[in-house]
């Protein structure tokens, strides 16, 4: 089917809420890796069974399966949607955290999206002070996704890359801080490992090593070694 056929049949099917679990699937079959189909997936996999009156009839696994699955192998437009109506989610109504965060773990274990990633990377902006050990563990891993992306073969090395989620990681890192000097150090060492890659724009480092100041001073003098030898 051509693409644009499938984009406004997508839009045709967001709207439709009450399809059986056999024509859900069906939809989402034959509509492919088109982007728009994304909330249609998150609802099906999230939110459909607690709509119905036939609970029990309803497979949500079914859809969250599907969901993982077009995560970790979805073309990235539609891994940028799904990423992005995640973060919007999640926006709206901060206890949705723990439906989501499933999916989230998905995204930063698969293959590095910079679209994708700057919704994950928001996720993570909203959520770390209430939310941190997870919050620190997405940041990282996220960072580590950069860092193979950037330094693969595969990877074009005649364009330079921004870094998604540079703006913002100032107030990321002013929590880190303030909870952790070793969890700071950590961080740092990967952004530093990014900014030194010679494809890589890196607009302001200074911002990153400001951070330093906000630890305790009896935990700076811990890392301080390993932080001027960056």
């Amino acid at each position: 089917m051509y693409p644009s056929i499938q984009k406004r049949l997508s839009y045709l099917f967001i709207h439709y809420r009450d399809l059986n679990e056999d024509d859900a699937v069906d939809v989402i079959n034959y509509l492919g890796h088109t982007s728009d189909l994304a909330p249609f997936i998150i609802y099906h996999a999230l939110y459909r069974a607690d709509r119905t009156k036939e609970r029990k009839e309803f497979n949500a696994l079914t859809f969250r399966l599907i969901l993982k699955d077009k995560i970790k192998n979805g073309n990235d437009d539609l891994r940028r949607q799904i990423a992005w109506n995640l973060w919007k989610i999640l926006d709206d109504k901060k206890d949705e955290f723990d439906r989501i965060k499933e999916f989230i773990d998905e995204f930063v274990s698969s293959r590095y999206s910079k679209e994708a990633f700057f919704s994950i990377f928001h996720i993570v902006e909203d959520n770390i002070k209430n939310q941190y050990d997870i919050c620190k563990r997405w940041l990282n891993s996220m960072l580590i996704k950069a860092l193979e992306f950037l330094q693969s073969p595969e990877t074009p090395k005649e364009l330079s890359y921004g870094i998604p989620f540079e703006i913002g990681l100032s107030s990321i890192l002013d929590e880190i801080a303030r909870k952790s000097a070793e969890d700071y150090l950590e961080v740092v060492n990967k952004i530093c490992e990014l900014a030194k890659l010679d494809n890589v724009i890196f607009y302001d480092t200074r911002r990153v090593f400001e951070m330093y100041k906000i630890i305790d001073p009896k935990k700076r003098k811990k890392i301080l070694p390993e932080l001027e030898s960056l």
